[in-house]
């Protein structure tokens, strides 16, 4: 029994241009004299009419949309431009005959050809950096699987689509489809097959580069909780995959919103064990961080001698690697030992703003002489 895939998804709000806005159409429906190879409206007019002539309606409005579109530029004195799409006509063709395709192999119920069509429109603009109208293809590319029941051509539309919203910084819904990617995987992936063990381990890395910005997008609104909800699906992933590296950061980053939330007793446990898996990767400069970060929870939960241990062996491990300039300064409560990183330590450029090593630091130190030591 055939299958007929209906027509799916909404129309996208246009962001981003196809090409620059100097290959705009003019007003008189006669195209940029500076670009005669570019269409002008009346061609553009001239081939959707004979799309709908055809008798392919869902083409032809799909075609008139995407040919018709108008791009918003900001010119050189600040202000907004709107002009009308640019397109050549191999573009116009190329756009042409992949709707027409997918139509008339819906009504053929060859479902494998309407995806394949919209899969390569999808790719077409997703090239071409538009990537909102590239999600837009990929959605209609998802629910043609989901209809046709076809798990292989859902596992692509829920990557791309991934990766697209990914790109859009969209994070939350990029976070939402590669999360049922991997569940999808892990639900395919028969005991011992290679092939699906390493699909799995690619969902993982993608959905774990997710979690990162949703993570850090809860950091900056100081959203410390749902923060640490996300760290802990990274630390998850990283653990299924056995990425140790991943593992440590994970330990780190819930670490660090413990502080924030000034839960150190918490915070504790977590930087305990980023230190130990610092140790054992040979990662100097995650230890720089482990160190000052446990100083600086010794020091709120009020054991300042333990601090100063951290602290110390901070210091010693910093100016191994040349990363750290230090001076003892007095104050009027004792002395202030102060220290600033001469560059950025790891964690991937994921440490979070209250992390010790990202801005110069103090810590009191009490009443002692000067020219100490340590």
């Amino acid at each position: 029994m055939s299958v007929r895939v209906p027509a799916v998804g909404t129309k996208p709000v246009r962001k981003q241009p196809i090409r620059h806005a100097s290959y705009a159409d003019s007003s008189d429906g006669y195209g940029d004299s500076n670009n005669p190879a570019m269409c002008s409206l009346v061609d553009k007019r001239e081939v959707c009419a004979a799309v709908l002539r055809e008798g392919l309606v869902q083409s032809f409005v799909d075609l008139f949309y995407l040919v018709h579109r108008v791009d918003t530029h900001v010119t050189a004195d600040g202000q907004e431009m709107k002009e009308p799409v640019a397109i050549s006509p191999a573009q116009i063709k190329f756009l042409r005959d992949h709707l027409t395709a997918a139509e008339k192999a819906r009504r053929q119920g060859d479902v494998i050809h309407v995806f394949e069509s919209y899969e390569k429109l999808a790719v077409y603009f997703m090239d071409q950096q538009d990537l909102r109208t590239g999600v837009f293809f990929h959605e209609k590319c998802l629910e043609i699987a989901r209809i046709s029941r076809n798990q292989d051509f859902e596992l692509a539309a829920l990557e791309n689509l991934g990766n697209a919203y990914y790109g859009l910084k969209e994070f939350h819904k990029a976070k939402e489809n590669h999360e049922l990617h991997l569940a999808l995987v892990t639900q395919m992936r028969a005991a011992g097959a290679h092939e699906s063990n390493r699909a799995e381990a690619a969902a993982m890395a993608q959905l774990s580069k997710v979690y990162e910005e949703v993570a850090r997008q809860h950091e900056t609104k100081r959203e410390y909780d749902q923060a640490i909800a996300i760290h802990a699906k990274f630390l998850q992933c990283a653990q299924e995959a056995k990425d140790l590296t991943n593992v440590a950061a994970g330990h780190y980053r819930i670490g660090c919103c413990f502080n924030a939330m000034n839960q150190p007793t918490d915070a504790l446990v977590y930087l305990k064990d980023y230190l130990v898996m610092c140790k054992n990767l040979g990662d100097t400069d995650g230890e720089c961080n482990a160190y000052a970060a446990l100083a600086t929870t010794f020091e709120a939960t009020g054991h300042a001698s333990q601090a100063m241990d951290y602290l110390k062996e901070y210091l010693i491990t910093a100016e191994k690697i040349g990363s750290v300039i230090i001076y003892i300064a007095p104050s009027k409560r004792g002395h202030e030992l102060s220290w600033f990183r001469k560059r950025r330590g790891p964690g991937r450029g994921m440490s979070p703003p209250w992390a010790p090593l990202q801005r110069r630091q103090r810590l009191q130190l009490g009443r002692r002489n000067d020219g100490a030591q340590f």
